[in-house]
């Protein structure tokens, strides 16, 4: 079924790295990476990151600032209880 001629390839490492130094040899000499729809993807990528950095620090300082508006808030209920306390 199976004959040793299909697969003499198989074991072959140099047909692999041939195969590849080709390949990377065409993608060097080609413009296939450097399509116009490619470099407008890599520039929305990067746009979209640095927009998605921008709200995660935003909501940070939001959340920071409401947290101690909040933990002051409990400080002012804490000391009003114990001057109504001490009454």
């Amino acid at each position: 079924m199976f004959s040793d001629e299909n697969f003499s390839g198989l074991n072959d490492g140099s047909n692999i790295f041939r195969r590849r130094a080709a390949f990377l040899n065409f993608l060097k000499k080609s413009n296939f990476l450097n399509v116009k729809s490619i470099k407008n993807l890599k520039i929305y990528s990067i746009l979209f990151i640095l927009l998605a950095i921008s709200l995660c620090l935003v909501n940070y300082f939001i959340i920071n600032a409401e947290l101690v508006e909040g933990s002051q808030r409990y400080s002012l209920l804490v000391a009003n209880n114990k001057l109504i306390a001490c009454e």
